[in-house]
């Protein structure tokens, strides 16, 4: 059962009377919601699409692996300009009451007003495609993905789950948020030189926009989107909670529907007020010791709920990193260069500190996609997890005679350990490590390696059968720990 606090249960008939300007309602499983009534969306325009993006586009996947393809557009068209509400608006107007973008809206306070339309302008920017190339195995499931400021653009978890996408039929559009137009012009002027935007809060008219596109007959997949979701990690998953929070409510379809159907934003703790689409969540251990201080950040954990008006799920996954996330599988897209970690600090982890490839950590954003799925085609609610414990410093976690952090999501590697899952500090704070247990360790713990793996395969089984990973992640976790030296 996960945690609850009356500091993070919202009001939902405030929520329902804080929409003052709404003027339309929505019945969501009997349920009416109200939903403001914003002026038809505008089609953006797009480019034809650019030459040869695999060999002359800007940090585009090979998909071929994969049997998809990449199509690159410039995508232009006029968007409200908005008073900030974090610092992801960074250079925007001021708010009119002298609030500076730089302050984080989403973390001190649950207030979910609608932003005030300061203006608009208009704006060009990108979108990468990628898709089945045979477009008979696309499943209607769409995810747009902002492209991540990190190295310029990086767009993390179609790294981690391009294989998996593919398996589903799913497609996947990522879009350039303005903080990385700067080096993508860079790359290639005369490709990308009309990159632009006046003022960064555009950019949450370009999910709008392109949102209402892919659910459109003008669609360039050039197939029906049936279900569109909105997801990201870290930068991007603020990203995505921005837009939810604040934008969400004025995106619809003719008849009050949301263009998007659910929101996956991982590794982030900007809070989201209730909706009438789920929110599924994941984050590492990380981001526990280091964003869900609740002196900080009173607001971040919002329990799990099965309201229409409200479904969440938080996965809090213990002995994992906020970064690097595991890299792209064998036989998944192949990433246009590296993004593993190395943080200069790590010369400064334990003696014996290895960084930790967190193998586990990719099962859980797989089968965060399946819940939301079977959430919303098959009324199956996701199962629960409980919360990590908050140790007496508050910002770190509780730990076990085994160094490792109590409660959370615990994967095998953390039920049955063989290392000490530790968080960085400092400059990688967001970074982690493992120091393995020395081999008499091993031997008190599991008589043989053979042991070992009889119980880990159990505990494997038994996430499968409680719906905590798929088959197919099984037995990846299987063939990993059989790979293990340290016995």
């Amino acid at each position: 059962m996960s945690g609850t606090s009356s500091l993070h249960c919202v009001n939902r008939r405030q929520f329902l009377l804080n929409a003052a300007a709404a003027t339309g309602a929505l019945a969501v499983a009997g349920k009416e919601f109200a939903y403001s009534a914003a002026a038809t969306i505008p089609q953006p325009r797009l480019s034809a699409p650019l030459a040869d993006p695999g060999a002359k586009g800007f940090h585009v996947w090979n998909v071929e692996p994969i049997d998809y393809v990449a199509e690159e557009y410039l995508m232009s068209g006029v968007s409200p300009i908005w008073e900030p509400t974090s610092n992801l608006d960074s250079n925007a107007t001021p708010h009119t009451s002298g609030l500076q973008a730089p302050f984080n809206y989403l973390q001190h306070t649950p207030n979910h007003e609608p932003r005030q339309v300061l203006g608009s302008g208009p704006y060009t920017t990108r979108i990468v495609i990628y898709r089945p190339r045979d477009m008979k195995k696309f499943t209607g499931v769409t995810v747009v993905e902002p492209i991540h400021s990190q190295s310029g653009g990086y767009v993390y978890v179609f790294n981690v789950l391009s294989r998996f996408y593919a398996s589903r039929g799913i497609a996947v559009v990522t879009l350039q948020h303005p903080i990385s137009f700067e080096p993508t012009i860079k790359a290639n002027p005369e490709r990308y030189g009309s990159l632009a935007m006046k003022d960064w809060t555009q950019f949450w008219g370009t999910v709008s926009q392109l949102g209402a596109l892919l659910k459109s007959g003008a669609s360039p997949l050039r197939a029906q989107t049936k279900r569109l979701y909105l997801t990201g990690y870290s930068f991007t998953g603020m990203c995505t909670s921005t837009f939810a929070n604040f934008y969400h409510n004025d995106t619809r379809a003719a008849g009050g529907r949301p263009i998007f159907d659910g929101y996956l934003p991982h590794c982030n703790e900007y809070y989201i007020q209730p909706l009438d689409v789920p929110v599924i969540r994941v984050n590492s251990q990380s981001d526990f010791n280091y964003f869900t201080n609740p002196t900080y950040n009173p607001f971040a954990r919002v329990p799990d709920s099965d309201d229409p008006l409200g479904r969440n799920r938080r996965y809090e996954v213990a002995g994992t990193d906020h970064g690097p996330l595991p890299e792209a599988e064998q036989g998944a897209a192949i990433p246009p260069f590296s993004e593993m970690g190395s943080c200069p600090a790590y010369a400064t982890f334990p003696e014996n500190g290895q960084l930790n490839h967190q193998p586990f950590f990719r099962p859980v954003f797989e089968i965060a996609v399946v819940h939301m799925e079977d959430w919303l085609t098959r009324a199956i609610a996701p199962p629960r997890a409980p919360w990590i414990v908050i140790g007496k410093g508050l910002v770190q976690a509780e730990v076990d005679e085994n160094g490792n952090a109590v409660g959370g999501l615990r994967m095998p590697d953390v039920q049955l350990p063989i290392a000490t899952y530790k968080v960085g500090e400092k400059e990688c704070r967001l970074n982690g490590y493992m120091i393995p247990f020395p081999t008499d360790k091993l031997r008190t713990l599991y008589s043989s390696k053979a042991h070992y793996l009889a119980l880990y395969d159990h505990a494997t089984d038994s996430m499968v059968s409680q719906r905590w990973m798929l088959p197919e992640s099984a037995e990846r976790l299987k063939e990993h720990a059989r790979d293990i030296q340290s016995f």
